[in-house]
């Protein structure tokens, strides 16, 4: 619930914002409003019948990420995600999404410079081993 409530809202939001004339202004707003939302929903969650032992879900984080960066210019893509990247490190999907934008942006220094560094950090990733 309490994700569909920030989805709704940061979609509302940037609907509001496309008429608007101060668009830095406006622009750091929304970015300020991503950062609270990617602050406040949780991302671990308790296991079934273990109070010790915790999950982790970045499905919903991913989506305002790439909602995000849809809403921003291409050349501003690679920075936005390799900030969000450091905030998130244990996120995989994010990962492969920097390698894909790399790729696309055909920055080959930092696609072969990220791949070594997933490699450690996301070991049994088949993806990450073949780029």
């Amino acid at each position: 619930m309490l994700q569909k409530l920030w989805m709704d809202y940061l979609v509302f939001t940037n609907s509001k914002l496309v008429g608007f004339i101060n668009k830095v202004q406006d622009c750091k707003h929304f970015t300020d409003l991503v950062n609270r939302c990617l602050l406040t929903v949780p991302t671990r969650h308790p296991t079934p019948f273990s109070t010790a032992d915790y999950w982790t879900n970045y499905e919903f984080h991913n989506s305002v990420i790439y909602f995000y960066v849809s809403c921003v210019p291409k050349a501003q893509h690679s920075k936005i995600l390799e900030r969000f990247s450091s905030m998130m490190p244990a996120n995989l999907g994010l990962a492969l999404r920097v390698l894909k934008q790399e790729l696309e942006d055909n920055n080959m220094q930092t696609v072969k410079m990220q791949s070594k560094m997933f490699t450690y950090n996301f070991p049994m990733c088949l993806t990450i081993w073949k780029m």
